[in-house]
């Protein structure tokens, strides 16, 4: 045992494997901005359009949205109406089930920020949590029906396949790691609900939204640049269009699935994309990292989910192409501006449905307290 123990200790300064393939991916990424700096500017350009035009028009309001329902307490009593099923199919509260239900229609981050909103009231236990971000984290059906389903494949049907495939996989890695135990929830909550609304619960809405977009956009433009010099470094080998999709799809959606829709075979398109779609890529898996951070999670069960989904994800696609090939037929080339006014349309329809349904729970709720 003290021989052991010696062995152990012998080389205290010596990094462990992980450490050192992040010292080396670093001087990887160093070198490349390095010698590709005018493709790193460009590409940082190209991404604060995607902010300007995809990013930001879908998610922030949405963002602002779901942190009004959680600091106003109308998420917890719209999970206890709507998420009693769920509720008893993944095992969760039912206040928790909003934060998934938010999830799956706005995307990520919002349904990551809902459920670590509750998680800090004490609504959720630490291991509900854990098990809600698996599967609770997915795009939003405004970027898969507009701008991959219209923009890159010039088809919303297959828009809509790829978000009912993103929904069809995620719920089920939810039903296999619900937990038959009840969990107790969190003894120290970080911040109490509000005792009532005032116009200070909108602000620190906005403020909150405005930080996590802030975030957001800082990491499409991080590894947009990353994309556009690993592109740069590897045009003088001409690698296949696969190889690209393979590669960028595990850094980062967008890319991935821009990438994919250039493979000249309509199924193997159609499945690199969903796969990407599915797992997300390593720039969402690192904002959910920085949300996450201070709260000591557990999120190893996070990565192999999302990996599952993918693989799910791409398996859901598949039998349909099979079925109805006319998914991958490819409609009227789409303009730029036609792209902005697709992602605007669906982004303003879902988020005035979404509106009223707050606003009819609203009245309901004060029309029940009259009574009383």
């Amino acid at each position: 045992m003290t021989q052991g123990r010696q062995r152990r200790t012998e080389h205290p300064h010596l990094p462990r494997p992980q450490v050192l393939f992040f010292y080396l991916f670093l001087a990887f990424l160093f070198t490349m901005l390095l010698r590709n700096a005018e493709t790193a500017v460009e590409s940082v350009r190209t991404g604060v359009l995607l902010c300007l035009r995809s990013a930001i028009p879908s998610l922030f309001p949405f963002m602002v949205l779901s942190e009004l329902l959680v600091e106003s307490g109308l998420g917890v009593l719209l999970g206890k109406t709507v998420g009693k099923p769920l509720s008893r199919l993944l095992s969760l509260p039912p206040e928790g089930c909003c934060a998934l239900l938010l999830g799956l229609l706005c995307g990520f981050p919002v349904g990551t920020r809902s459920a670590l909103a509750l998680y800090d009231r004490g609504i959720l236990s630490k291991a509900e949590l854990e098990r809600l971000l698996c599967f609770c984290n997915i795009p939003s059906s405004a970027f898969l029906i507009s701008a991959v389903g219209v923009s890159l494949y010039g088809n919303r049907r297959f828009g809509i396949l790829l978000y009912g495939a993103c929904v069809a996989s995620s719920l089920p890695i939810g039903f296999c790691l619900r937990s038959k135990k009840k969990e107790l929830p969190c003894t120290h909550p970080i911040s109490a609900p509000p005792k009532s609304l005032s116009v200070s619960t909108f602000t620190r809405a906005v403020s909150s939204a405005t930080s996590a977009m802030l975030s957001v956009c800082a990491y499409i433009l991080f590894f947009s640049s990353v994309i556009g010099c690993v592109s740069h470094a590897l045009a003088p080998l001409d690698p296949p269009e696969t190889a690209k999709a393979l590669l960028f799809g595990r850094l980062e959606m967008t890319s991935g699935t821009a990438a994919a829709s250039a493979v000249p075979n309509g199924t193997a398109s159609a499945l690199l994309c969903a796969f990407p779609v599915g797992f997300g890529g390593l720039s969402v898996h690192c904002q959910l990292l920085s949300f996450c951070e201070g709260r000591s999670l557990s999120l190893r069960p996070y990565f192999l989910a999302k990996l599952v989904q993918g693989v799910l994800c791409a398996a859901t696609v598949a039998p349909f192409l099979a079925l109805a090939p006319e998914l991958m037929k490819k409609g009227e080339s789409v303009s730029a501006f036609s792209f902005a006014y697709y992602s605007h349309k669906f982004t303003t329809v879902t988020l005035a449905c979404f509106a009223a349904c707050a606003v009819i729970l609203l009245f309901s709720l004060l029309q029940r307290k009259l009574k009383r």
